[in-house]
C-alpha cells in the first residue's frame, strides 16, 4: 500500500502536529521505512513550515538502534560494543585481584543487562545469537583463564 499526498509536504502528520500545537524538532527526528519496499527510493518529508525530516537507515530510539529492513529489526552490534565496554570497565579495575566468583557476579549484574536489552520484544538472527554467544564465551574465557594451546 502506497500514500500519495496532494502536495510534497507530510500534510497528514504536520496538520495533526500544528492543531495540536506541537512542534516536530527535525534535528532529533528521522524517518525510518520497514517493509518489502523499505530499500526503494521516495521523496523527502516535507512540514508544513518547509522543515524536512530526514530519511535513515538506522536510529537510537530508546537505547535500542532500529535498522531499516524488510522487516522490524534492530542492530546488536552497539549492544555488544557496550557489553564488551562494560566488561574491560570492570575486569581492567578488579582484574585478577578478586575471586572469579565475585567478576562473574559483576559480570552478571551489570554487564549481561547491556548485552540483553531489548532482546524479549525483537526477533534476534541466528547470527545474532552466534554473535552474542561468542561476545559471552570470550568474557568467560578471559575470567577463568581458559585458552586452547
Amino acid at each position: 500500500m502506497s500514500l500519495q499526498f496532494r502536495s510534497s509536504s507530510f500534510s497528514p502528520a504536520s496538520s495533526v502536529t500544528h492543531n495540536i500545537d506541537m512542534q516536530i524538532n527535525v534535528t532529533k527526528s528521522r524517518c525510518l521505512r520497514f517493509g518489502a519496499r523499505s530499500n526503494c527510493n521516495c521523496a523527502d518529508l516535507t512540514l508544513q513550515d518547509g522543515d524536512r525530516v530526514d530519511l535513515a537507515d538506522s536510529c537510537r530510539y530508546l537505547g535500542v538502534y532500529l535498522v531499516s529492513a524488510q522487516s522490524f529489526r534492530y542492530s546488536s552490534h552497539e549492544a555488544r560494543a557496550s557489553f564488551y565496554r562494560s566488561f574491560n570497565g570492570i575486569f581492567g579495575k578488579v582484574g585478577r585481584y578478586a575471586s572469579e566468583d565475585v567478576v562473574l557476579s559483576l559480570v552478571t549484574s551489570k554487564c549481561l543487562p547491556v548485552l540483553l536489552y531489548a532482546t524479549e520484544v525483537c526477533l534476534l538472527l541466528s547470527r545474532d545469537l552466534s554473535l552474542n554467544s561468542f561476545a559471552l564465551t570470550g568474557v568467560l574465557k578471559k575470567i577463568f583463564l581458559f585458552s586452547l594451546k
